[in-house]
């Protein structure tokens, strides 16, 4: 009964060539599956580190987290700040290092036909250094946004909409 094999009552011949040869093949294609997997492995992680930076890059250019007025603001309203006193103020993830900035108390902000004030507003006294930041009034961030009852962004009219009711 050499080479031969009984199942069920059956007898079915294997070649013993042949199962190493499987075996073989199998292996190979078993090796040949993981490389595409650690790549794919390595492409996943690779573009979840960049998209987190590019999060983060577009946070800092939007001003992201944090609301805060430009010194554009302070230049129109200097006077409600005479006698107070400035308090460090720094961007989240940001290596720009702290900057000075007063706190506007209540900041009224009409949004559309909705009057909404925003409270403990920092305000930037110094230019920002960049066009995009220091042509604006200010920014209003994810802070700001948490002291709204409700808001919505439109983009397909460009609106912006907000209570606080």
């Amino acid at each position: 009964m050499d080479g031969y094999s009984t199942q069920l009552g059956s007898q079915v011949r294997i070649n013993p060539r042949s199962m190493g040869v499987k075996l073989i093949v199998v292996c190979g294609l078993a090796v040949s599956m993981t490389i595409p997997g650690l790549f794919v492995r390595g492409l996943v992680k690779d573009r979840t580190e960049r998209a987190a930076e590019v999060v983060r890059q577009i946070s800092e250019y939007a001003g992201g987290q944090q609301t805060y007025l430009t010194s554009r603001w302070f230049n129109e309203h200097a006077a409600e700040f005479k006698g107070k006193k400035m308090e460090p103020f720094t961007f989240p993830d940001s290596d720009s290092g702290p900057r000075s900035a007063y706190v506007a108390e209540d900041v009224p902000l009409a949004i559309g036909d909705t009057a909404i004030e925003l409270h403990n507003v920092p305000v930037l006294t110094q230019p920002l250094g960049s066009a995009s930041r220091d042509d604006v009034y200010g920014v209003i961030g994810v802070d700001g946004l948490d002291q709204f009852t409700s808001y919505t962004f439109d983009y397909r009219t460009m609106r912006f909409s907000a209570s606080s009711e």
